[in-house]
């Protein structure tokens, strides 16, 4: 579980790390002449500083929930990690078989809330105009 929490945080970093657009990117977007195409493909290299950094205002909101939401589940998941190894002090080894069970089911469930969480982090990546 602490896997996922760290995998959680790392997602909850990156979003943070998004910026919008800047308004020099926005004007050269709108404009098509040919020699702006040009020089706007000869400088996206796809290069890590520019990666996540042309969001739009409605996206940018976009993010702004999806943190809300990364960082509700981190809390949640940091909860459930504490009250585990609250539990397991008081484990007694008669109820031991249901116990791991209980461990068992929770720990996929963090895992899938961990799946869900990493899906948010990727959809929030302006992949369409990376790729242009």
């Amino acid at each position: 579980m602490t896997h996922v929490a760290v995998s959680v945080m790392d997602v909850l970093r990156e979003i943070k790390e998004l910026k919008p657009a800047s308004s020099d990117l926005r004007d050269e977007a709108s404009d098509d002449t040919p020699t702006n195409t040009k020089n706007r493909s000869e400088d996206d290299d796809l290069s890590e500083d520019h990666l996540g950094s042309d969001l739009s205002p409605e996206e940018m909101k976009v993010a702004q929930l999806a943190i809300g939401v990364v960082s509700e589940t981190l809390v949640t998941i940091k909860e459930l990690i504490g009250t585990i190894t609250g539990l397991i002090k008081l484990e007694t080894p008669d109820d031991n078989s249901k116990f791991v069970d209980s461990l068992e089911k929770l720990l996929k469930i963090c895992q899938g809330m961990g799946a869900q969480i990493d899906e948010i982090g990727a959809c929030l990546y302006p992949l369409k105009r990376l790729l242009q």
